[in-house]
């Protein structure tokens, strides 16, 4: 028998709680990041709304907003997939005559808040209930999805929202698993198309798994892969033609220069704001070593798409990602897939428990410090190589000379922590045991 009606609506009030309380605190937080991609964004989805198209020529835009003059008009080169998740929102929100930090909050912090709660989600499936709210805790304020995708109209929040969903189909062994995998990943390449690598390494981890398989994870993918198709023809002239093919952007980058600040450099570096996540690549050479069980190849999948994704920026000619942001933006793309994995290698190599502990640690202080009010997002100096130049060292300055503030987002990270804990007692009680859904998915 299912769970009885009061116990639904029970979780349901749970989750409802989760999900205003995540809302508040970030817009207590909100620092708006005045960027010109966010600003394109906003202002398509205002023609979206307002006029039926995403033209953005009636517009004064800043002078290296990556727009392209195309067909009689001026067309952002991220495409219609960015405004469509934000359209109704824009609708109602244009019309009250929001103002545009208003305009791209509401944008960007349900979608922050709801990806939050979809890897929680996950994660209770996965593992025990310690490991799964540490890694929500380490998701929602150890990464730069706050400092960041919250803060600004980028593309990461929705497609945050889509990818976790198709890791929920991944992860789950029904008949309706490779549907909503493949539903989740296209859509989140129709929000960004880069991320489509995660929609090409999990069909050809279906396929591996025989046809049926594989034609269920197809059939959920047409419909947003439609929306790619028409979009690329509507807007830019053939089926497969991209935005970015016509802007300057492209892949033909120092591939060893830009591994380096991807991942190590002070300005845009994954593991100088977020430390904790190289125990994720402990957990991908883990599964890739083990191979035992179905678990173990899901999490290879994981770790090919983290590892693809990052070949992928290193390559791309402006990995580095713009200015006045908070630390990385494009291997937000990879974060999804690489808390799993972090917290499968504590699971399976219990020699990382203590050195999670401290760089998850190192990663939440970093981020909450980066979350303090700034609208440049402490990024003063271009391709920065000091540590006190760059945004983590300005962000931890901030936070020393101004230690209230920064105090008090801690103490909001800790009593989400809390929260988190005490609700996954109404989410997920077996996981009281220690129990581990993922382990012995078949």
């Amino acid at each position: 028998m299912g769970p009885m009606p009061s116990a639904r609506s029970g979780r349901a009030a749970v989750w409802m709680a989760l999900f205003a309380g995540l809302v508040a605190f970030f817009a207590a937080t909100y620092s708006f990041r005045d960027i010109t991609d966010t600003d394109v964004n906003s202002l398509q989805t205002r023609a979206l709304v307002l006029h039926g198209d995403i033209d953005v020529s009636r517009y004064q835009l800043a002078p290296k907003a990556l727009a392209v003059v195309w067909r009689g008009g001026r067309y952002s080169i991220y495409g219609v997939g960015v405004s469509l998740p934000a359209a109704p929102i824009y609708a109602v929100a244009t019309r009250m005559g929001a103002s545009e930090p208003v305009l791209q909050a509401a944008a960007s912090i349900p979608f922050v808040a709801v990806s939050v709660l979809l890897m929680f989600t996950l994660l209770l499936r996965l593992f025990p209930r310690g490991l799964a709210v540490g890694g929500t805790v380490l998701f929602a304020f150890g990464t730069t999805m706050w400092p960041l995708a919250a803060m600004g109209f980028f593309q990461n929040g929705p497609q945050a929202v889509f990818q976790l969903l198709g890791l929920l189909g991944v992860f789950t062994e029904s008949k309706w698993g490779p549907p909503l995998a493949g539903l989740g990943f296209a859509a989140a390449t129709f929000v960004r198309p880069l991320t489509g690598i995660a929609l090409i390494f999990a069909g050809l981890f279906y396929l591996l798994r025989g046809r049926r398989y594989v034609t269920s994870y197809v059939l959920g993918a047409v419909l947003p892969l439609l929306g790619v198709i028409v979009q690329n023809r509507w807007i830019w002239g053939g089926w497969l033609t991209g935005g970015y093919s016509h802007n300057i952007v492209g892949f033909h980058g120092d591939v060893p220069h830009a591994l380096w600040g991807l991942l190590f450099g002070w300005w845009r570096g994954l593991f100088v704001y977020s430390p904790v996540l190289v125990v994720a690549f402990v957990g991908f050479v883990i599964a890739a070593r083990r191979r035992r069980s179905n678990e173990d190849h899901r999490m290879l999948l994981l770790g090919a798409i983290a590892v693809a994704t990052v070949a992928l920026y290193a390559k791309f000619t402006t990995w580095h990602g713009g200015g006045n942001q908070f630390g990385y933006r494009y291997l937000l793309d990879a974060v999804p897939f690489l808390i799993p994995l972090v917290l499968y290698a504590i699971q399976k190599a219990p020699w990382t428990r203590r050195p999670a502990v401290l760089l998850g640690a190192l990663s939440i202080l970093t981020t909450t410090f980066g979350a303090g009010p700034n609208n440049f997002g402490y990024d003063a100096k271009l391709f920065t190589t000091r540590f006190d130049e760059a945004s983590i060292g300005q962000a931890w300055i901030a936070a020393v000379h101004q230690p209230g503030g920064a105090f008090l987002r801690v103490l909001g990270v800790a009593a989400f922590a809390l929260l988190f804990f005490v609700a996954s007692t109404r989410l997920s009680p077996a996981h009281d045991r220690g129990a581990s859904v993922g382990a012995g998915a078949g």
